[in-house]
């Protein structure tokens, strides 16, 4: 979406550092179990914590309702 675009932000990536922050991993935990970098975790994070109310909740209902959200729980599971 518009947020992703704005900070050149992947948005497959970005549903799947959501979903490991909520169930409570770390940005070390989340990038290890996602193969990628920690600082690339962090700044999406960082993004997604500078991102307007309006904005974040578009974000997480976008995530929450995507038709690819149980394939990548069962990603972020592994």
């Amino acid at each position: 979406g518009k947020f992703c675009k704005e900070y050149g932000f992947s948005v497959p990536l970005l549903k799947k550092i959501t979903i490991c922050r909520v169930r409570g991993y770390n940005n070390s935990d989340c990038a290890k179990k996602l193969g990628v970098n920690r600082v690339t975790v962090q700044r999406y994070v960082d993004g997604f914590k500078q991102a307007d109310p309006e904005m974040m909740h578009s974000i997480a209902l976008e995530i929450l309702s995507g038709k690819d959200t149980a394939g990548l729980m069962k990603e972020v599971q592994r």
